[in-house]
């Protein structure tokens, strides 16, 4: 199998690596009766900023040959800041993409190598996001979306018709939405008769393969019972596997003649940290009205087979590959505005 056709295998595996995990609360679980009127009663002029570390390491194997390895590490922060209290308790945030940088492993293809330069395009792009008191993204920005595409195609100019087909809004969304997991407080799930647990409301995710389609993985959120644990939840979650649906007249350049792709999850798992609430200075700013979302850490190992037609056009190779994404999500920085008014006029957002 030549080189080059190899390393689009592991190109398109490694595709949309900013593609991070987050969720949708589903409709049928019990929510707690008392929420925060926003989410932990954040008011217009509020901002936090989340230091994002993700690695990832893919190995795919073709038929007998040795298998081969690529992997990644991106390096980002993230600027939430609230321009816009709504009478909803839905917040309006400017999402700001800042420091971003990528580590390529000996091993990567070139590819993959070449992208670690162009992934600075993604610097200082922004996007506004509507946020409801339940932690869910309900609304992007439509030009800003376009914008962040556009950034994105850099990491792959050909693959810009593949990111506009995999990257519709509720994808866009999720990858934002990991520090509003536990913005609901837990609750008993369930009757507490049967002696169903403390949790939080059960959660929705994606996990991207770029070009192929999503892992839908249900999250279970459970607050930490031992001793000294009481401001951390652990995460697990199970998966299954949705092929991507694109237009039967799509001419997206680059797609692999692959067939009857699968993948499952192995394992996800994790643990958030929350802060803790310290009693209100004097004179100071309101503090949050629930423990904020702190730290995070989660793995998610998945495998998958394929079947790629050889180059003779009569036989085809089985492909398969595995891979395994680790990423720690850390609140660095985090302000209150002054005035905590119930509704606000919206901040103006500095184009810088």
């Amino acid at each position: 199998m030549p080189t080059r056709r190899l390393s689009s295998v592991i190109v398109c595996l490694c595709l949309l690596t900013l593609g991070i995990v987050p969720a949708q609360i589903l409709a049928d679980e019990v929510v707690p009766a008392k929420l925060p009127t926003t989410i932990w009663g954040l008011r217009t002029g509020d901002r936090f900023v989340v230091q994002v570390f993700i690695v990832k390491q893919t190995e795919v194997t073709i038929d007998e040959q040795p298998p081969t390895t690529s992997d990644t590490r991106d390096r980002f922060e993230i600027e939430y800041q609230v321009t816009e209290t709504l009478k909803s308790g839905d917040l309006v945030f400017s999402a700001r993409l800042r420091k971003v940088s990528r580590e390529a492993g000996v091993s990567a293809p070139a590819a993959i190598k070449s992208s670690s330069p162009a992934v600075r395009s993604l610097d200082e792009v922004r996007i506004k996001l509507q946020v409801d008191p339940l932690g869910n993204i309900t609304s992007i920005d439509p030009k800003e979306k376009e914008a962040l595409l556009a950034a994105m195609s850099a990491l792959d100019p050909t693959a810009w018709q593949l990111l506009r087909e995999s990257c519709p809004d509720e994808v866009i969304m999720e990858w934002f939405a990991r520090p509003f997991w536990t913005a609901v407080e837990p609750a008993i799930i369930g009757s507490p008769k049967n002696g169903d647990k403390v949790s939080y409301p059960k959660r929705e995710a994606s996990i991207a393969l770029g070009a192929f389609g999503v892992l839908k993985t249900t999250l279970t959120l459970q607050p930490d019972t031992g001793a000294g644990e009481e401001n951390s939840v652990t995460i697990s979650g199970s998966g299954r596997f949705a092929p991507l649906v694109t237009p039967a007249t799509s001419q997206s350049p680059g797609r692999l003649p692959l067939q009857d792709f699968t993948a499952e999850l192995d394992e996800f798992s994790g643990r958030v940290r929350l802060a803790r609430n310290d009693e209100e200075a004097e004179g100071g700013p309101e503090p949050p009205d629930s423990p904020m979302f702190q730290s995070m850490e989660t793995t998610a190992r998945l495998h998958g087979t394929a079947l790629m037609q050889k180059l003779n056009g009569a036989d085809v190779s089985k492909v398969s590959f595995q891979q395994t994404q680790i990423q720690l999500w850390v609140v660095t920085e985090q302000s209150f505005a002054e005035s905590q008014l119930p509704f606000g006029i919206p901040v103006p957002v500095d184009p810088k």
